[in-house]
Order: C-alpha cells, then sequence, then structure tokens
C-alpha cells in the first residue's frame, strides 16, 4: 500500500472553523467499517489505561514490568488507527482538513468519527483492540537498553481516570498495586532527568490542544498525570530515534534551539517538519508525535510508515510527501488556535466587564487577576492601568510567580505595569534556573549562555542573537559555601539586568 502521486493532490484547503459534522462519504465509511487486518500475526498484550474521566477516545494503554535484573520492562501500546483508516480515503481527507481533535470542557470535536474514535477504535474498559505496541527496556541507571515495535492485540482490563487511580495505587492488597507504584517511580525518574537537561516543567506531553479558557480541559498535574505524560513523550522519542535508525520518513516535532531562532518564524512554537532539530522544552533531540493517532494527523501518518517498515513493505509516505503533510499541519493548527484566542479573550472581557459593573472594580476575586493583566496587555489596553497595577501590588509575597508574569512583563509597553512586575519577580530571583527557563520558554528572543569552573564563573544574556550584557567572577575561595555564594551573586546580577533591559525597552515603545 502506497501512494501512486503525491499528496500535494489531496490536502485539503486551510479551514479556519472548526465543524462537529462530518462529511457524508466519511460518515458511510465509519459505518460500514471493515478493518480487514493485514498483520500475520498480532501479539496479546494487556493492562491498564488512564485518561480523563469524561474520555472516550482512549489511545494509550500501558503495563510495566521490574525484571529479575531490576531492569525496567515498559510497553506503551497505541490503538491501531492506520489498520482501520486507509490513506485518501474520506475519513483520511476529512482529517487531513481538521489536522487534530479540539477539546473543551462540555465537549470535544473529533478528528475523525464519534463511531471510531469513541467506540471501535478506543481501548475502552474490558475490550480487546488493535494496537502498536513499543516495548522498552530500561536498565539500572534508567537509560534505553533495549526497544523494538510490534503489532499486537491490546486488551485493556483497567480503565483508571486521574481520580480513581488513587484507590488501587494507595491499596496494598489490589493487583495493580505495585505496577502503579513502580510507574510512579519511573515517571519521577524520567522527569528528573529531563530536568537535568534544562527541560522545561510545563506539565503537558502536548497530547492535545489546550486552550487557556475556563472552558476549556485544564492538564490536571498529579501522581497518575505524570505516569502518562513521562511515559508518552518518552514513546514520542524514542518512535523518532526508531525512525530515523530504520530510515524511515516521519514527521518530527521541533521548538528550535536559540541559535537558530532569529532564522525561523515558527520560532515561538514547537512546530512539524521532516527534520529532526531540537525540541528545546523537552530537552530532546530526537522528539516525533506518535502516541495519539486517534487525535491528531501526524501520529497517524507516522503509524503508517511503521507499520511498512516492520511488515518489510515500501513506504506509504515519500521524503516530500512528509514535507508537505508537515508544513499543512502547521498551518492548519495555528489557524485553530489563533481563531479560538480571539474567542477565548473576547469571553474574558465580557466576563471582567460584567465582573466590574456587578461588583466594583477593586473587589474582583482574587483568582481573575491573571486575566486582568493578559487582557490588559494583549487587547490593546482596554482596561484601566491603575486597576491593574493594583491588582499586581496586591498579590501576596508568597504567591508563587507563574510564567503568566514573565510573559506579561516582556510583553508590556507601559513602564507602570512592568515595573510593579518587576516587584514581584525579584522575589524570586534565587530561583535562577526556573527564572530562566521561564524567560526563554516565554520569549524567543532571549538567551542566557551559563559557564562555570573551578574558578571562573560567567553569564551573559544575548537578546535577538546580540550580547546585552555579561556577568563574571573569579573564584578563588577556599570553601564550597563562598564558591556558591559567588555563583549566586552573579546570577542575580544576570537577572537584574534583564528585566532592567526590559524595562527601557518598554520606555522605547511608549
Amino acid at each position: 500500500m502506497y501512494l501512486k502521486e503525491s499528496i500535494k493532490e489531496y490536502l485539503p484547503p486551510i479551514r479556519t472553523n472548526i465543524r462537529d459534522k462530518f462529511p457524508s462519504a466519511a460518515k458511510r465509511q465509519a459505518n460500514r467499517l471493515d478493518i480487514n487486518d493485514q498483520a500475520p500475526k498480532r501479539v496479546h498484550v494487556e493492562w491498564i489505561t488512564i485518561d480523563w474521566a469524561e474520555s472516550k477516545d482512549l489511545d494509550d494503554g500501558i503495563f510495566l514490568e521490574v525484571l529479575q535484573n531490576w531492569n525496567y520492562y515498559l510497553e506503551v501500546s497505541i490503538s491501531d488507527v492506520a489498520e482501520a483508516i486507509h490513506p485518501l480515503t474520506p475519513i483520511d481527507i476529512e482529517a487531513m482538513a481538521r489536522c487534530t481533535s479540539v477539546y473543551y470542557k462540555t465537549h470535544n470535536i473529533p478528528m475523525i468519527p464519534r463511531n471510531l474514535s469513541e467506540n471501535h477504535l478506543s481501548l475502552l474498559g474490558w475490550t480487546t483492540r488493535n494496537t502498536l505496541t513499543f516495548e522498552l527496556e530500561l536498565d539500572t541507571q534508567w537509560n534505553i537498553y533495549n526497544k523494538n515495535v510490534f503489532e499486537s492485540k491490546f486488551t485493556n482490563t483497567k480503565r483508571y481516570d486521574y481520580e480513581n487511580f488513587w484507590d488501587d495505587f494507595n491499596d496494598s492488597e489490589n493487583e495493580n498495586h505495585e505496577m502503579l507504584r513502580n510507574m510512579h517511580k519511573l515517571a519521577k525518574v524520567l522527569e528528573r532527568k529531563r530536568f537535568a537537561k534544562w527541560a522545561i516543567d510545563f506539565n503537558e506531553a502536548e497530547r492535545i490542544i489546550q486552550l487557556d479558557d475556563p472552558y476549556f480541559h485544564q492538564w490536571s498535574k498529579n501522581t497518575a498525570s505524570d505516569i502518562i505524560r513521562e511515559f508518552m513523550i518518552l514513546t514520542n522519542m524514542e518512535s523518532a530515534k526508531y525512525c530515523f535508525e530504520n530510515e524511515i520518513d516521519a514527521i518530527m516535532r521541533n521548538h528550535m534551539p536559540e541559535m537558530e531562532w532569529k532564522n525561523v518564524h515558527l520560532c515561538e512554537k514547537a512546530y512539524y517538519d521532516a527534520k529532526m532539530v531540537y525540541h528545546r522544552w523537552l530537552a530532546a533531540r530526537d522528539y516525533s508525535h506518535y502516541t495519539s493517532p486517534i487525535r491528531r494527523l501526524v501520529d497517524l501518518i507516522n503509524h503508517r510508515q511503521i507499520k511498512q517498515h516492520i511488515r518489510w513493505e515500501k513506504l506509504i509516505y515519500t521524503p516530500n510527501d512528509i514535507i508537505l503533510i508537515a508544513d499543512h499541519t502547521n498551518i492548519v493548527v495555528s489557524s485553530i488556535l489563533t481563531k479560538q484566542k480571539e474567542i477565548i479573550k473576547n469571553n474574558w472581557m465580557h466576563k471582567l466587564w460584567r465582573d466590574l459593573q456587578k461588583n466594583g472594580e477593586f473587589s474582583i476575586q482574587h483568582k481573575w487577576y491573571k486575566k486582568r493583566v493578559e487582557n490588559h496587555i494583549e487587547l490593546d489596553n482596554k482596561l484601566p492601568n491603575h486597576v491593574v497595577k493594583n491588582h499586581i501590588s496586591a498579590i501576596e509575597e508568597s504567591n508563587e510567580i507563574d510564567s503568566w508574569m514573565i510573559k506579561n512583563f516582556l510583553d508590556s509597553k507601559e513602564t507602570e505595569i512592568i515595573e510593579a512586575i518587576y516587584k514581584k519577580i525579584l522575589l524570586w530571583v534565587s530561583a535562577y534556573k526556573w527564572l530562566i527557563n521561564t524567560i526563554n520558554a516565554t520569549n524567543q528572543l532571549v538567551d542566557i549562555y551559563e559557564n562555570i569552573t573551578d574558578t571562573y564563573v560567567e553569564n551573559t544574556f544575548y537578546y535577538d542573537g546580540k550580547e546585552i550584557t555579561s556577568q563574571n567572577r573569579d573564584i578563588n575561595h577556599a570553601t564550597l559555601r563562598d564558591k556558591s555564594n559567588s555563583i549566586h551573586e552573579v546570577r542575580e546580577q544576570t537577572i537584574h539586568d534583564i528585566f532592567q533591559f526590559f524595562i527601557k525597552e518598554s520606555k522605547k515603545r511608549q
């Protein structure tokens, strides 16, 4: 199975509206679906899924075992959507038009018809579905010792959500208790390894589009979500390596390193490409999307390529097809997000003004102050300046400074506002690595270079590729404590220089 013509002839036009209804041809295909399994033999695997309580489109199942040599054996089984939906069929054409599922708190708009995404292809509890399984063995140093991918049949023996997970996690008598505990242990190790490489803690594996609005799902950070996030990130990394090692043309997920950002228009967001470059947020050289073929077009494309490889058959998509699909997906997803953000801003402004009229401008609940600042900056500064400044100043010193504050500091054009934010940020200047990671994640033009030796410490701050300031100090002290103090002082001065620079920049923009 491969394409006789370029995919360019079949790519649908870009649509900015997200519609729930499917074309009649796609619905007819979904209703008479015949999987017609071509796998010579599928290995039976089983165990658990973890997702939202209300989720119906479950596409990943997991299993973990600690071996006798103390290595960890992990299986991640993903719904084999590629076996059911063939290229250039009506459902596939519509999936290329949508590129992704979109999730709200009250409902979702799926990429493929619901009777497939929420039933026949979903890994529902006590069902058996066709899957592609990545098996990974990690040694005692938590490095990948061995990996393989094979076609399988997965039986979901326990359907967990982020709440009922705790019952078995805390019940030592439960048959899954030990496995769940080991899963959590492995997830925390994988997370620490990423953080050691200065990965960004954004608490999300980019599995679905998440939009910052009360009507959209918000990622829930807890033990269960940690497990799924880390296992999916690991599988996406290893699937990218698998494709590279086996010369499989696949779509990669990149977030450009700082030295190349100034030459790339999509640098402020992760993007799809036929080449592996780097994913800065994950501190990963190899990263693709593989784990959500029910929800994302790119994952489905990559599944098809991998399936052809393990069957020793010709790849479906050529390198040029991969480039075209990646570029198409970037545009579609970007247009969807732009449209949705406009809706979100309008919703928040209406909520804000209703609250102002009802309660008076200084009695708005504390939980809204973030949105007050964001909307003030993003929506042509429609809010009164003194209202925003008062809410910033009212933040308790004990409150953690989030990335939204850093972003608004960098984006604001009003000295009065950024100086108020600056005073709050200075309370957290000792959290140097967190601050630097957050700055790098929220503004693509910023880069911090740090060099520490036994005798010297240096920090250099770059903006838009130009050196702005450099702080350094000789370390001629006998104790580790004195060395640590020297490093801290240089870092503190660097943070001070960064924010003073942006205060001056804001004055120029006024």
